[in-house]
């Protein structure tokens, strides 16, 4: 993993360099390999680039494998989205994100957590939206930006937590 700068004086780690559709190819290898060593998991948890890049997976295994043992053993029973940011702005892995040009749709249940306010990334959490199945999907859009609502979102936060637990529970109901 290499480590960008979002700011002077900020880094974070990421994924991919949105820039090099092969190092993007070589991350999502890399993971489907740790995957397949690693599976089951029940969920899985990704804000911004990550759930960007989670979403991409999940679509990629849906297209790549026979379909109905994608649909029948997903890799998560559930997956909750935070602030989705598309991890890519062009090249090959854009189809992996873009429900137009897509038609396979994630099944398991959703929770979609984002910021009306978020100016870090274009179209925040909606466009993440169309790329799943319609039922057992939540939504929260909160007031606040790029961000996960806290105690400083007291609404946001309550709204956020029954959208978690539907999709937990739906998907213990579902196995």
């Amino acid at each position: 993993m290499e480590i960008f700068a979002s700011a002077a004086n900020d880094t974070f780690l990421s994924w991919i360099d949105e820039g090099d559709a092969q190092n993007t190819l070589d991350a999502l290898n890399e993971f489907d390999a740790f995957m397949e060593e690693s599976e089951p998991f029940d969920g899985v948890m990704a804000f911004s680039q990550a759930a960007g890049f989670v979403a991409s997976y999940m679509i990629r295994k849906l297209r790549e494998e026979d379909s109905v043992h994608a649909v029948l053993s997903p890799p998560f029973k559930c997956a909750i989205f935070l602030c989705s940011a598309p991890y890519t702005k062009g090249g090959e892995f854009v189809k992996y994100l873009d429900p137009v040009l897509d038609r396979h749709r994630m099944q398991i249940p959703t929770a979609h957590i984002w910021g009306r306010n978020d100016f870090q990334v274009e179209g925040p959490g909606s466009w993440l939206v169309e790329l799943c199945a319609k039922e057992g999907t939540e939504s929260v859009v909160h007031e606040g930006g790029h961000e996960v609502p806290g105690m400083k979102m007291p609404d946001a936060l309550r709204a956020t937590v029954r959208a978690v637990q539907k999709i937990i529970e739906r998907a213990t109901f579902s196995c």
